[in-house]
């Protein structure tokens, strides 16, 4: 049956919301989500812009050469100034371009003819750019930069390996690897330049505004979403800690500083009164070493003579010999004989052997899938880099990421297949940027720390090496905290005891609150990398519904063991951080199959909690989480530490959202709707009130899953109600209605589901019914049920004031504490359940080709705009008026029936830093 045409529910669209509250989309990754969409670079422009809202500052031109440009000239180290043959080439040059010989102002008629005039002239281009033809020098490469540098064009083609096609005008390049085909080298640009020809149209921010230098004018935000894609694009490409640009605008310029934290921009400058300040900018940024332009020196780009590059080709050649099987129950002996593998299931592996020390390339069995994601890695044309990890400097070879974060701003996340050069082995290695706050540790700590008890083993990440890189931290948010905190010094002095008051406050406060709307500053980050042994399969590739339960069960109870032995939540239980470990199972006939064990990744949030309910502190200042699968409660209450309960809830949306993608069920035709409906929606209520969706509400405070009408029920291949997961769903969803009905009372009672009895018959297990017993953690032997709490429902017609009735929520509640009532509903169904063929329970994916979560996320946004009060719960009258006017506008000039929805502004109040001062000290985690 087909899809029904997708449509836009009217409340609030999300993907990955790490902060519903905020409607930030630069969490929105359709990779993450299993629904890989086509390039839409107009789309990720739009949203792109939306996200950088508060994160662009501004200064002047003075500021940026002495804080930012060469901030050792707050060091008795003067700017680099250009020389005077330099300044006579700008001079000349730019009064050339604008000015006739009679001293009469030129007007530029092509932005592409005035790019190309400015770094490479001739007469045919100065005709199409003014209307008489003249001879102009050619500015940027005549005025001979230091560090040998020089600019290139490439704003007619896109470089073959960039999917969005992007092309930037012009960018400074080192002489030797300059490109001469017109076609930007998103690997090697040290500079990017755009240029524009000129106005308030085509200037992305606003000099005079007093709350926010982002302007909305449509016009305007499309060309700060071009610089951002840019800015991306190169971070795509290159490993950096920052960029700098240009934006030539007719006249002015404005020079920039990115990093992942924030943009820092220059006040318009006209460089055509004052010629030396563009040379300025120029000559002070070719000054810099590479590291000081923002290069890593930790990731070495490799040539196609290196050593290292040929081994990576060496190591993805397929080899039958080597290249495992990976499918559930498929034998192995021939390939891990002889127990050497170490792939057993009492030590986690990446499906690799103790690795020969002889030779640079393994000769031991791996996985098939790990070597080909290896290779499919190596695209032509796309930089290869070794990479440096950890204190002992590890090194790591790597290509395309298989993840990649596309926002500017934020972790910046990239994930690789990468070759271990030291163990000859393959390795998942994750490139990132961590927040660097007090009481945030990196994501290895918590690794090291689930293993270090003996007899206690979780299916987690195996750490091979891991480390912040070279204390590398994101200077933009050390700057602007700086600058801000400068400031505000002097008012917070104005009375020692007030201020002395508000400090013991702050420090005795150890609850967990969010932070007010407007005091939302760029993040301070530090740069990270981790190694680990297990390169896994994505959960959407289970084969059979009781596979999935089990693999939900092997990541239920590695939760439990984390929170019972290590005080740990993991925080962000989600379809992205639950992956497939196939591992080597030698079974009672001596022979080895393939087993598959769900594993516990992405620990990055995870947080020690206490075990009395003590009240917990707010780390930094920003929510964490994916949006999707959060629990109800915690959206409601966003105050309240996530607790057992909550996590509890979103393994269960997390089995519905595989569930309703790949099994049959009764909402065949309707998935796609199903989705956006129960996981992609939000209400804000009230202004400032945030809830999920009414169908993820119903689920949890009724019992019932459903879309419109329709109710989820899970059918088997002929078509029959009987399939396991509808009992083991109403048992699970049981314990969540008596949770909200105790939270809640007037969400309402459970209906009286009908279930089946459970089937306890013992008989003989084949082998792999023996291999699905030891992958589940219960013994094959034994079909002997856990003791559950009885399904029947409570009576629903009680009032909250009836002591009994509250008792009898309370005490069904209480079990969502511990994980050891989910555990038995989980084991229960996997040793009882008849289950069908696992060749007959999964069908091709039904979610529709034509889903995208960004474009239903930048609907919903565009048309957010409505009353007086946005998501924030305030905007000024000012802002009103600003974004009032730039709604209309974009209505009038965008088609209704346009995939792209028109540039709307974000819905919170800016708050605008303006800057003025010193160097920022150097970095230290931040409280």
């Amino acid at each position: 049956m087909a899809d029904v045409p997708i449509r836009t529910p009217a409340s609030y669209h999300s993907d990955l919301q790490n902060s519903p509250s905020r409607l930030k989309a630069k969490t929105v990754n359709s990779s993450h989500l299993d629904t890989p969409s086509k390039p839409n670079a107009e789309l990720d422009r739009l949203l792109e812009v939306w996200d950088s809202m508060d994160l662009s500052v501004l200064i002047t031109l003075e500021e940026f050469e002495k804080n930012i440009l060469w901030p050792e000239a707050n060091r008795d180290c003067d700017v680099p100034r250009p020389s005077q043959q330099a300044i006579d080439t700008m001079t000349k040059g730019v009064n050339e371009i604008f000015f006739t010989k009679d001293g009469k102002r030129r007007q530029i008629k092509s932005e592409d003819a005035f790019a190309s005039a400015v770094v490479r002239l001739s007469s045919d281009l100065i005709s199409q750019m003014f209307t008489s033809v003249h001879q102009v020098p050619n500015i940027i490469n005549k005025i001979g930069l230091p560090g040998d540098l020089r600019a290139a064009l490439s704003q007619y083609s896109y470089n073959a390996t960039d999917a969005d096609m992007a092309k930037v005008d012009a960018a400074l390049y080192p002489t030797t690897v300059a490109p001469d085909d017109g076609r930007p080298d998103w690997t090697r640009l040290r500079l990017f330049i755009e240029f524009k020809s000129g106005g308030v149209e085509n200037d992305p921010f606003d000099d005079k505004s007093s709350q926010s230098p982002e302007s909305w004018a449509q016009s305007r935000a499309k060309v700060r979403g071009q610089l951002l894609a840019y800015a991306s694009k190169t971070f795509q490409y290159q490993h950096r800690t920052a960029l700098y640009s240009l934006l030539i605008n007719g006249d002015e310029f404005r020079g920039m500083y990115w990093d992942r934290s924030a943009l820092i921009t220059t006040e318009a400058t006209n460089y055509v009164e004052d010629p030396g300040s563009l040379l300025r900018f120029l000559w002070a940024f070719a000054s810099l070493t590479d590291e000081q332009q923002g290069i890593d020196p930790t990731a070495t780009l490799l040539s196609k003579d290196d050593e290292h590059f040929k081994l990576m080709d060496l190591c993805a050649r397929a080899n039958p010999a080597l290249d495992a099987p990976f499918a559930e129950s498929a034998d192995v002996s021939l390939w891990f004989s002889n127990g050497q593998s170490g792939a057993f299931p009492d030590g986690p592996t990446s499906g690799t052997r103790q690795k020969s020390e002889q030779s640079s390339q393994s000769s031991e069995p791996v996985f098939k899938y790990v070597r080909d994601w290896f290779r499919d890695s190596l695209i032509e044309g796309w930089p290869r880099y070794r990479l440096l990890v950890g204190k002992e400097k590890r090194e790591f070879l790597v290509a395309s990421p298989n993840f990649n974060a596309s926002s500017m701003f934020g972790r910046g996340t990239r994930g690789y297949v990468a070759w271990d050069v030291q163990n000859h082995r393959f390795v998942w290695l994750k490139d990132s940027w961590r927040p660097f706050y007090e009481g945030v540790e990196p994501e290895g700590n918590y690794l090291e720390k689930m293993v270090s008890k003996p007899g206690i083993k979780l299916t987690v990440p195996t750490v091979v090496t891991h480390g912040d890189v070279l204390q590398q931290t994101t200077f933009a948010a050390e700057y602007i905290s700086e600058q801000s905190q400068s400031e505000t010094s002097s008012a917070e002095g104005a009375s020692d005891v007030s201020t002395n008051s508000k400090k013991r406050a702050r420090e005795d406060d150890t609850e967990e609150k969010p932070e007010p709307e407007a005091s939302v500053r760029p993040r301070l980050f530090i740069h990270y990398r981790i190694a680990v042994e297990e390169v896994c399969l994505k959960m959407g590739d289970f084969t059979n519904g009781k596979q999935l339960v089990r693999l939900i069960l092997n990541c239920v109870v590695t939760h439990r063991d984390a929170y019972d032995h290590f005080n740990l939540l993991h925080r962000d239980i989600s379809t992205g951080n639950l992956l497939i470990l196939p591992q080597v199972v030698k079974m009672s006939d001596g022979s080895k199959l393939v087993g598959w064990r769900g594993l516990l990744t992405d620990w990055e949030l995870a947080k020690y909690v206490p075990k009395d309910n003590s009240k917990q502190r707010a780390r930094q200042p920003e929510r964490t989480g994916t949006w999707q699968f959060m629990s109800v409660s915690y959206v409601r209450n966003p105050s309240l530490p996530v607790g057992v309960a909550d996590e509890l809830e979103s393994f269960l949306h997390v089995l519905v959202y595989y569930g309703v993608r790949y099994l049959r069920h009764t909402l065949e035709g309707a998935v796609t709707m199903f989705i956006i409906d129960y996981f992609d929606t939000f209400q804000v209520l009230n202004g400032d009130k945030t809830r999920c969706s009414s169908s993820k509400i119903n689920a949890v405070t009724h019992g019932v899953i459903c879309v419109d009408e329709s109710v989820l029920k899970f059918k088997t291949e002929k078509g029959s109600l009987d399939h396991p997961l509808n009992e083991l769903l109403q048992r699970w969803l049981s314990l969540f209605v008596a949770r909200y009905r105790t939270i809640s009372p007037e969400d309402g009672a459970l209906a009286a589901p009908k279930v089946k009895d459970a089937q306890t018959t013992r008989r003989p297990l084949p082998r792999v019914q023996e291999l699905e017993a030891i992958m589940g953690g219960y013994l094959h032997n034994s079909e002997v049920l856990e003791e559950v709490l009885p399904i029947h429902p409570i009576v629903a017609a009680v009032t909250a004031n009836d002591a009994v009735t509250v008792a009898e929520w309370a005490k069904r509640a209480k079990v969502l504490d511990t994980h050891k009532e989910t555990e038995a509903i989980l084991r229960n169904s996997l040793k009882a359940s008849e289950w069908p063929l696992a060749e007959d329970d999964v069908v091709k994916d039904q979610l529709s080709k034509g889903y995208n979560p960004k474009r239903h996320f930048a609907v919903r946004k565009s048309t957010m705009v409505s009353g007086s009060t946005l998501a924030s719960g305030y905007v000024s009258a000012a802002k009103r008026a600003k974004l009032d006017a730039g709604a209309a506008g974009a209505s009038r000039s965008t088609p209704a029936t346009s995939d792209t929805p028109p540039i709307l502004p974000p819905e919170k109040q800016p708050t605008f830093i303006k800057l003025s001062g010193r160097r920022a000290p150097r970095p230290k985690p931040q409280t």
